[in-house]
């Protein structure tokens, strides 16, 4: 995708690809615009999922960008990590989530998200579609962590968060033991 000429992007009336109606992008390493550049060619696409990229966390950009060219986008599903200059905390998550807080995530297309930043890495945010599109993630307790998300909590038992989810990794230590048992609960 780095090679794509600009000429080509700026031709898009004889390159566009009107049959692809679904497309799958992973370990994407390319600037947002460059992708949305180059899914101005795919204005036919119904599912869309994102691995990877950079600068990639704006749902206001998303949705502006959707609305306008990917208007029979059904499906979005996404996994986005982004490394950042400085620490980030809470109020940096909430800046984030807030952007894909409108009406046309939560109520128009029903697309939710979190957005986590590891306490052990503090100047990494990760950004996910739920449910989760990756089949491979770390677990990190709430404790250790900032994460919120855009899917209500009266709705928890109805979407199956961790179905794509073949392959789970525990550090397992003293925080994540006392973690683990807090949640479980004993019957006798």
């Amino acid at each position: 995708m780095n090679e794509i000429p600009t000429l080509v992007i700026n031709n898009l009336t004889s390159t566009c690809f009107r049959q692809l109606t679904s497309l799958t992008i992973e370990q994407l390493d390319m600037m947002v615009d460059k992708v949305q550049a180059f899914l101005l060619l795919t204005p036919s696409l119904v599912y869309l999922k994102l691995v990877g990229g950079k600068k990639m966390m704006d749902g206001k950009r998303w949705k502006e960008f959707i609305e306008i060219n990917l208007s029979r986008l059904a499906k979005f599903e996404f996994y986005f990590t982004e490394y950042r200059s400085i620490i980030q905390t809470l109020a940096d998550v909430e800046l984030i989530i807030a952007s894909f807080q409108t009406p046309f995530w939560i109520k128009g297309k029903k697309w939710f998200v979190t957005c986590e930043c590891p306490n052990e890495y503090p100047k990494t945010m990760h950004l996910s579609s739920l449910p989760f599109c990756k089949s491979s993630m770390f677990y990190l307790p709430e404790s250790e962590k900032h994460s919120l998300s855009t899917y209500p909590t009266m709705m928890n038992n109805g979407l199956p968060m961790i179905d794509n989810i073949r392959s789970l990794f525990l550090i397992l230590n003293k925080s994540m033991g006392d973690h683990i048992q807090e949640k479980v609960c004993y019957s006798n």
